[in-house]
């Protein structure tokens, strides 16, 4: 896909727009406030006749054990180490507010502890055999405190099969013929997310030359995704920022095998010097990966669908493991997507007006751009194996306010963005 100036990126679907100064736009308000009634006394007054006495009774509210109606962990749990989600619907007769603390590896050590749980929820554990190579059945607890009577407390068992043990492998070709100030954002961002994807993917052999672009150099073997990257001239400053995307994605895993990621060379020293470059190409490369570009793969032969609502004023990511980090930002249902800005941004990103300067937003931000666990969440979703610690602090900016979105001194340039074909082998 192709970038413009203004717009730092664009993948097979996605563009992301360059941003300076800090101003205010309207942000969409996301939660509203929930009330909570409390117990109800009632009073009796019979009617009063001759020779009659009059009475009044009050009912009493008796302190009762909150009730769990149900806790599971998700369906496609995968192999080790995986990020398991874990639902629960849970209440309190007395109407009492709840504490939910979730052991989801079963080692007898809360992983997650949620405030005011009663309208229940979802929440992501990272578990991993004790031994990798043999297959375990695991056995989360749920613990629910009112603070006035005794715990309620319910299991669940899942199993957990062993992985692939290889780290996962990303390699750049072109890189040692990158101009020299470059080099490093390209080689940085591949070590970030082999840090972040823990575990590679099956290997696959040599690549067929009908599944590459015209003119990409043969593939004799892929260990775990080739990206090929380059910094050349494209249509000089103030144009096309660049193109990235998955190129060649293999059928069995529904992920890339091949990618590509070019920049202009009129653009590079101007990103260089205003310090945004390393993090464009992070979020370049994550497109690579597959964040925007691999969510819905129907179209080509896949069976993913992990976006709804595309091309409407509404789209939503729905993948389980990012709902539950969107839940722990305070979100409700599906993780809010862009829909608004060009083809190129337009339902491939999370959505500006909301997640502000959070790396995969269609936006850079001159500053900061943290990246977040709902993000490495999302690669879970896309089938990989993640380690959520990699992320950045990050938190929802203004939450349940209503906010602007940080807009650029200039004017926004679309770039005319080009879907490079995916093409698919087994």
């Amino acid at each position: 896909m192709r970038l413009r100036k203004v717009q730092i990126h664009q993948t097979a679907h996605a563009r992301l727009t360059r941003r300076k100064n800090p101003s205010v736009r309207n942000r969409l308000p996301v939660l509203g406030a929930i009330a909570v009634l409390g117990g109800i006394a009632a009073a009796c007054t019979p009617v009063v006749g001759p020779g009659t006495t009059t009475t009044s009774t009050t009912l009493a509210t008796t302190p009762e054990q909150p009730v769990i109606a149900s806790f599971a962990a998700s369906t496609s749990i995968g192999t080790s180490p995986a990020l398991v989600t874990f639902n629960w619907a849970a209440s309190d007769p007395n109407g009492d507010a709840l504490v939910c603390k979730i052991d989801g590896n079963g080692d007898g050590t809360d992983d997650a502890i949620i405030n005011n749980c009663e309208l229940g929820g979802s929440r992501n554990v990272s578990v991993t055999l004790d031994d990798p190579a043999v297959a375990q059945t695991i056995t989360a607890r749920l613990i629910v405190e009112d603070g006035n009577t005794s715990a309620a407390v319910r299991t669940t068992d899942f199993l957990l099969q062993p992985g692939p043990t290889e780290l996962f492998n990303i390699t750049l070709r072109g890189a040692d013929l990158l101009p020299v100030a470059a080099q490093p954002a390209f080689n940085g961002a591949a070590a970030k997310w082999e840090q972040i994807l823990t575990r590679g993917v099956a290997d696959f052999g040599e690549v067929p030359t009908t599944c590459l672009p015209a003119g990409t150099a043969p593939i004799a073997s892929v260990d775990d995704i080739v990206i090929d990257v380059s910094v050349v001239p494209i249509d000089g400053v103030n144009g096309i920022l660049g193109q990235a995307g998955p190129t060649c994605v293999s059928l069995s895993t529904e992920l890339g095998l091949h990618g590509t990621i070019e920049f202009d060379s009129a653009d590079v020293t101007a990103m260089l010097a205003n310090g945004t470059f390393s993090r464009v190409v992070l979020h370049e490369m994550a497109h690579v990966l597959g964040f925007g570009t691999l969510w819905n793969t129907t179209s080509i032969g896949g069976t993913r669908t992990l976006a709804e609502g595309q091309g409407s004023a509404n789209p939503r990511f729905i993948g389980a493991r990012s709902v539950a980090e969107w839940s722990q930002l305070g979100g409700l249902s599906g993780v809010p997507l862009e829909n608004t800005g060009g083809a190129g941004t337009v339902g491939s990103h999370w959505k500006e007006t909301i997640f502000g300067t959070e790396l995969m937003t269609g936006y850079i931000s001159p500053s900061s751009n943290p990246l977040s666990r709902l993000t490495i969440a999302q690669f879970a979703d896309l089938g990989y194996h993640v380690d959520v610690s990699q992320a950045d602090a990050y938190s929802v900016p203004g939450f349940g306010f209503l906010r602007s979105a940080i807009a650029s001194q200039d004017a926004p340039i679309e770039g005319i963005m080009l879907n490079p074909p995916i093409n698919t082998t087994r």
